[in-house]
């Protein structure tokens, strides 16, 4: 008999915001993630305000299903907007990206 195990990486899409959303103040960040052998997600959420570089919000944990995160965006003001999001098992990674969105907090 053989029993070979497949480690199959997690999958992690952002929700909201959507393209094209206008944001100040406090904002919701929802996702949704599956993790096939329904191990709990470590997470990493940024945002970049030019789609290279990313600036940590908050790390969390997270499993299989909804999630959000209320982001405090204050002081954040651009046009180019996105937030990423890094979930890790105890092997694979894997990340999701929203669409640019608007933050004004002037």
């Amino acid at each position: 008999m053989t029993l070979t195990i497949t480690n199959v990486a997690p999958t992690v899409t952002v929700t909201v915001p959507t393209a094209g959303t206008q944001w100040s103040g406090s904002t919701t960040i929802n996702w949704t993630s599956t993790e096939p052998v329904d191990n709990p997600l470590e997470y990493v959420l940024s945002y970049s305000t030019d789609g290279t570089n990313y600036t940590q919000i908050t790390t969390g944990t997270t499993s299989s299903g909804s999630d959000s995160y209320v982001w405090a965006s204050t002081g954040i003001d651009s046009t180019t907007v996105s937030v990423q999001l890094l979930v890790a098992d105890d092997d694979t990674t894997a990340t999701g990206t929203s669409s640019v969105f608007t933050l004004d907090n002037t």
